[in-house]
């Protein structure tokens, strides 16, 4: 175990390891006003407090390099999460529960109940549908549909059944054939 995780387990600052760390967090005060003085010092001369190198990019806390690798880290997660509620809801299976297609890029989570929008507005403050999901331990008001099934749901108010997936499919590849 590395120093800063045996500190936080008793207890105190991360950094210090002297001080209580203060509750919720993993930094003590005097740590905390020390880091943010810092932070605010590097910000009023116009340079990144987070790569302490490059210039802020105007209107940002951060400089262009910082800013990219932190959206790439909140992308990332976003994937992950994704990846990691449609698994568990399918038990493993990342596929359409209704047509059993294997395409994890066109999978989709539907609301049982048909009350998907104000579910959202309740839990979106802040969080995918994906993060509430695994935090909630996948509940079962919830299946995972590919889009087509998840459309034909919204607007037939039922999944479709093998043979019509079927004529929409031979449609689809008609269409498709008439394009080229």
């Amino acid at each position: 175990m590395d120093i800063r995780a045996e500190r936080i387990k008793n207890g105190l600052c991360m950094y210090c390891g002297v001080e209580p760390a203060r509750k919720g967090v993993k930094t003590c005060v005097v740590c905390y006003n020390k880091f943010k003085a810092t932070r605010e010092s590097l910000k009023s001369r116009g340079i990144c407090p987070r790569c302490q190198k490059n210039p802020i990019k105007k209107g940002r806390g951060t400089c262009e390099v910082c800013l990219k690798r932190q959206l790439d880290i909140r992308n990332r997660d976003a994937k992950k999460e994704r990846y990691d509620s449609l698994y568990g809801l399918t038990n493993g299976q990342l596929r359409c529960t209704n047509c059993g297609l294997p395409f994890y890029e066109v999978l989709q989570v539907h609301h049982l109940g048909n009350n998907g929008k104000k579910h959202r507005e309740k839990i979106h403050k802040g969080t995918s549908i994906h993060r509430f999901i695994i935090k909630q331990n996948f509940p079962t008001d919830y299946l995972v549909l590919c889009s087509n099934c998840h459309d034909f749901w919204h607007k037939e108010g039922q999944l479709p059944t093998k043979e019509e997936l079927t004529k929409l499919y031979r449609v689809a590849l008609k269409f498709c054939e008439a394009s080229q």
